[in-house]
């Protein structure tokens, strides 16, 4: 299945793709504007794993152990969404900076070796 180009007020419906990875690796910028639910969350450890700087609401982020403005942008308006999103563009500093705290923050608490610890000190404490 590949991607539709369909073009409306300056967006690009994209649809499906063939490679989501592919795909993410491929964006600047990770947006999350998500009021209800809780679905998104893994993707959005993806893209901080993949390196890629991202923008959500609070609750798109809730659980995730991110720091706003180190590893994530946290962003409840859409204001604040574009200023998050145009602030990364201009500011490729900061961009990189949060890329690189993002990545080590899903290495350090999310990695699988990591859980894999962290439910045996479980595991062994609720046993005792």
């Amino acid at each position: 299945m590949t991607a539709s180009d369909k073009k409306e007020d300056g967006i690009k419906e994209l649809g499906e793709v063939e490679d989501a990875q592919a795909f993410m690796r491929s964006l600047n910028v990770f947006v999350v504007p998500l009021f209800s639910g809780s679905g998104l969350r893994i993707k959005i450890l993806e893209a901080m794993a993949l390196g890629i700087p991202v923008v959500a609401t609070s609750m798109a982020a809730e659980a995730i152990e991110a720091k706003n403005g180190q590893e994530i942008i946290l962003a409840d308006r859409a204001e604040d969404f574009a200023d998050a999103i145009l602030r990364l563009a201009g500011n490729p500093p900061l961009a990189e900076q949060i890329r690189r705290q993002a990545r080590q923050l899903v290495e350090r608490h999310y990695a699988a070796d990591t859980l894999a610890i962290r439910l045996d000190k479980f595991l062994n404490n609720f046993n005792a």
